[in-house]
């Protein structure tokens, strides 16, 4: 089933030149109908959000709403039903660009208890009023629809019947990765949903007790059994509780179920290259009033813009307590879109191969400022893998730069000739955008299909050789205030900015939310960096160096985990290109240092947000018992 909920107003797209919107600023998203503990982008038209089996208002085939897509253009979601609890659980991509989700918790019912018909192992089977299935061992695919397509058609529904398709283990935060043959490897997790290990010491740290899922398996079976961080909270740990083992009465809890408190509301930029002190930055950011917790999320649109929603510190649907679930959607929209044009690249394929012959993109004249040779050299084009958002890390989630060289035109066009991707360990088969960024700001996002489409071992050619560069003799502005017939060839049969040489390899990221448990995985592949000799204004958001931007977790009383975040497409060779990005420390006062120690006391006390630096709600200016 699929119901139309109406929302908000359309979201103008961002092409050249730049829609009106405010950098820096957040925007109105509308009603996300589900709270988005889990979100992954479709298409360039749909956003797929997930949550937990519970109370949701809005409704579905008869029961609570646990899953809903939003439109990109219209910001309106549209309940989707899924069968099965889906709490806590993790999702990849497949090569033809559907997605696939793993594994969940029990069945449960009003107030997060166990469903009211048990497995023979004591856990919920199903329940009567909120209607879901047992998820621990489901795997649940769709594919994903644009509005050209029939969305009451089963082909555009998740398919999520356990007793057809399941995995072999039950698994309640497992990891799931893809594999260069496009199949999924399923790591870990627990066998039901609700265990949390706070007990010192720990004495059986591999199996918990027989709580721990500590094997792996495939799907499918084989045989073989800077970033922009978002959201996060001062204070305490991911997760909610009706009392801790300092705060015995859930009447004494000061935020309702809360484990995490002092919500951070002005997203940051780190840089890891600036001098120690200086790597976050959130000059001219707004700050939202929506407290983003446990259980929210974050992740790139095609336009380079960041969706955030979700938060629920609460074992069911609470609106009234302090943090409570959380429907209202955001919009952030990054430095960048200051700029007064934007690339407006045409030629965009739909598939990237890996290897074999590469491709050209052509940029008109009005796609950039200043010259046409110095916007040429500080061109990029790369594909950006948003991943499957949830819990403070985006399982899938790639940034790779593929190699280009330039063609300046005497119009002040510049052809752009791009090499394909390089080979499926790098970048894995599947959905990915293409973006083009020029002086730190980047086009739309085209959503291509990496590799064959298809599950199995992928072809790949050998690298093409591409054209040098070819640059104007006399430099060509935007607007054609000078022009030359003769054209001067780059010794460097290099890229264009950056690229000379090698690729900028896969940077898997975080991309998600919770309280207080969030990480940064970055891998970024070496390559050669030719700097321009232009000077040029820059909108790139890395606080004045190079480096991908990957999710990374400030601190706060030694570590501060939590983080929401989110790769965008951005320049990453030349140190001269800046958004004028602020110099100010943000550690003093704030969540964001450059360094943290670690916790080091030894017991369970040091994770409970009541026991230090825990402000009571009294001490929240202006928003007495609640944050909203």
């Amino acid at each position: 089933m699929f119901s139309t909920f109406p929302l908000l107003a359309l979201l103008a797209s961002a092409s050249s030149p730049v829609s009106a919107v405010n950098a820096g600023s957040f925007a109105d998203g509308g009603n996300t109908l589900v709270s988005a503990m889990m979100m992954f982008l479709g298409n360039e038209e749909k956003v797929y959000m997930l949550d937990k089996a519970e109370g949701n208002a809005a409704t579905v085939a008869g029961h609570p709403a646990w899953g809903s897509v939003w439109d990109i253009a219209s910001r309106q979601a549209n309940v989707m039903d899924v069968r099965t609890n889906v709490f806590c659980a993790s999702g990849m991509h497949l090569p033809n660009g559907s997605w696939v989700t793993f594994g969940g918790n029990g069945a449960v019912g009003r107030g997060g208890g166990i469903g009211s018909q048990k497995s023979p192992s004591g856990n919920g089977a199903w329940d009567a009023e909120y209607q879901d299935f047992d998820g621990s061992r489901a795997i649940r695919i769709l594919n994903p629809c644009t509005d050209s397509d029939n969305f009451a058609s089963t082909d555009c529904q998740w398919f999520d019947d356990p007793s057809l398709l399941a995995m072999q283990k039950q698994r309640w935060y497992s990891t799931a990765e893809a594999l260069a043959d496009g199949s999924i490897v399923l790591i870990g997790g627990f066998v039901n949903g609700g265990y949390i290990n706070r007990n010192y010491p720990n004495t059986d740290p591999q199996f918990e007790g027989g709580a721990a899922e500590n094997t792996y398996e495939f799907y499918p079976a084989n045989g073989h059994a800077t970033m922009l961080v978002v959201n996060g909270g001062l204070n305490g740990t991911a997760g909610y509780a009706t009392e801790t083992g300092q705060t015995a009465l859930y009447g004494d809890m000061p935020f309702g179920m809360s484990l995490a408190s002092g919500p951070v509301g002005t997203p940051a930029i780190y840089n890891p290259n600036a001098p120690k002190g200086q790597r976050w930055s959130n000059t001219g950011f707004d700050t939202s009033s929506i407290a983003r917790l446990y259980h929210s999320s974050a992740i790139l649109l095609p336009d380079a813009s960041v969706l955030i929603a979700g938060s629920n510190p609460n074992v069911d649907v609470n609106t009234s307590t302090f943090f409570p679930t959380e429907y209202r959607a955001e919009i952030f929209y990054p430095p960048y879109f200051s700029a007064p044009t934007r690339p407006a690249p045409s030629g965009m394929p739909k598939t990237i191969s890996y290897g074999g012959a590469y491709f050209d993109l052509t940029i008109p004249k009005s796609s950039y400022t200043g010259t046409a040779n110095a916007a040429a050299a500080n061109t990029t084009v790369s594909l950006v893998r948003g991943g499957f958002t949830t819990h403070a890390m985006n399982m899938g989630q790639r940034y790779v730069q593929l190699n280009n060289t330039f063609t300046v035109n005497n119009d002040g066009s510049i052809t752009l000739h791009v090499a394909q991707a390089p080979n499926p360990n790098v970048l894995q088969p599947g959905p990915a955008l293409l973006f083009v960024t020029i002086n730190g700001i980047p086009s739309n996002g085209t959503m291509v299909i990496v590799g064959s489409g298809a599950m199995g071992v992928q072809p790949t050619s050998p690298a093409s050789e591409l054209p040098p560069s070819v640059t104007l003799s006399i430099t060509q502005s935007s607007d054609g205030s000078s022009s030359s017939n003769s054209n001067q060839t780059s010794k460097d049969n290099g890229a264009s900015g950056s690229p000379t040489g090698a690729i900028v390899g896969g940077v898997v990221g975080v991309i998600a939310v919770i309280g207080l448990l969030g990480a940064l995985l970055g891998l970024l592949l070496a390559r050669r960096r030719r700097r321009t000799a232009d000077s040029t204004t820059s909108y790139a958001m890395t606080g004045g160096g190079p480096g991908a931007p990957a999710l990374a977790a400030g601190t706060h009383r030694g570590l501060r985990n939590s983080d929401s975040s989110a790769f965008v497409p951005l320049q990453h060779d030349n140190h001269n290109d800046a958004w004028n990005g602020s110099t100010v420390n943000l550690a003093l006062g704030s969540p964001y240092k450059d360094d943290g120690g670690f916790r080091t006391a030894s017991s369970d006390s040091v994770w409970d947000s009541y026991v230090m630096n825990s402000p009571s709600p009294r001490s929240v200016p202006g928003h007495g018992g609640r944050y909203s």
